[in-house]
């Protein structure tokens, strides 16, 4: 338990009293045979199986059986898994041969959601569960000012590019309802009645299909065709990617972003994974940011680095995300305007515009 105690203080950045707490509910847990037993299985679906829906399943059982049964503040059963993990976390990253100054940036992002969940919940605790399991098996690494995931991409494109002129190609699975404005169906929790369904087909060597406008993001309506030949398939559904996260600790800095490229394009090269495409699905990916950022300003640079496709989001990410947690259950009326950026969105709002959870792409050799 020592050992643990120490490793949650200096990688995880727990305080002495969050710490002292975690330790309390981890030590409780320990003493119990069925908590025990559950703690060990998180374990090994999360290190051996890399099984993230099964261990967000037992952290949940967990959570319950420990607050009733043996009466652990509910607040801190997650924090009390990550203790007893982390230092097989530390170890297994150690043994991937990744430099223990990666290991302190990716790590010390669970104090970024110990945060979170106090200005969520106005209690101590952590929450995202998933997420935070996810670091913990060195999937997800802090490369500089970004993050970055080894993953299989699921999105239901088809990324090609031009081998002489370096032209981007997005074309669209078969079957995908889109509505008029280039949306998939259910984006923003919208349909419409006179949408199109996507195509896709091969002759001689040609392949047509419905195609991303790169730059808005959004499907056009009429297939066109390329050749197969002229393009290099870089992505399609299955395959090996990384999926590029952006931590909430400042701002995107255009010299700290193509550092951060720059580390992840020699980190993944030495370390042989397949592939230089990266892949972020973001609110910042949303042309429409220019609507009410400043053009030459961080977000909208960051923005421009990608091509774009549309993906299916219920609700754009950026409401919770510039107005908070509740941001998008509130009525645009209402929304705060505490900052520059949330006065400025709200005005967009009020006007009638939209923004859009949106798909780049862009590859780091560049």
């Amino acid at each position: 338990m020592t050992e643990n105690y120490e490793l949650c203080q200096y990688y995880l950045e727990f305080d002495q009293s969050f710490c002292d707490k975690s330790s309390e509910a981890l030590w409780k847990m320990l003493k119990d045979r069925t908590a025990r037993s559950e703690l060990a299985e998180i374990e090994r679906l999360v290190f051996y199986c890399e099984d993230m829906e099964t261990a967000v399943k037992e952290c949940e059982c967990l959570k319950t059986y420990a607050n009733l049964f043996l009466g652990v503040d509910i607040d801190f059963v997650l924090a009390a898994v990550l203790m007893y993990i982390v230092p097989e976390t530390v170890k297994k990253m150690r043994n991937r041969g990744i430099r223990e100054e990666i290991i302190e940036a990716t790590l010390k992002d669970t104090k970024l959601w110990v945060e979170d969940y106090r200005k969520k919940t106005g209690r101590e605790g952590i929450g995202e569960t998933e997420w935070n399991l996810k670091v913990m098996t060195g999937r997800v690494l802090q490369l500089g000012r970004l993050q970055y995931e080894r993953c299989l991409f699921r999105e239901p494109y088809y990324i090609y590019r031009n081998r002489s002129t370096g032209e981007w190609k997005v074309i669209a699975e078969a079957g995908l309802s889109v509505r008029k404005d280039g949306r998939l169906q259910g984006t923003n929790g919208k349909r419409c009645e006179d949408g199109y369904t996507t195509t896709l087909r091969i002759e001689n060597g040609m392949l047509w299909g419905n195609m991303s406008d790169t730059t808005n993001g959004v499907l056009i309506e009429e297939p066109v065709s390329i050749c197969m030949k002229a393009y290099e398939l870089l992505l399609a559904p299955g395959l090996p990617v990384i999926n590029i996260h952006i931590p909430a600790t400042g701002p995107l800095r255009a010299e700290e972003v193509k550092a951060s490229f720059g580390q992840a394009k020699q980190f993944f090269a030495e370390h042989g994974y397949p592939g230089n495409v990266g892949v972020c699905i973001s609110w910042l990916m949303d042309v429409n940011l220019s609507e009410f950022a400043p053009e030459s300003g961080n977000i909208c640079q960051f923005m421009r680095r990608f091509e774009k496709f549309p993906v299916l989001s219920e609700m754009p990410s950026g409401m919770d995300r510039i107005f908070g947690a509740n941001g998008s259950k509130l009525k645009v009326s209402d929304l705060p305007e505490k900052t520059k950026l949330q006065s400025a969105l709200k005005s967009y709002l009020l006007r009638g515009g939209a923004i859009y959870d949106t798909g780049g792409i862009l590859q780091f050799n560049e």
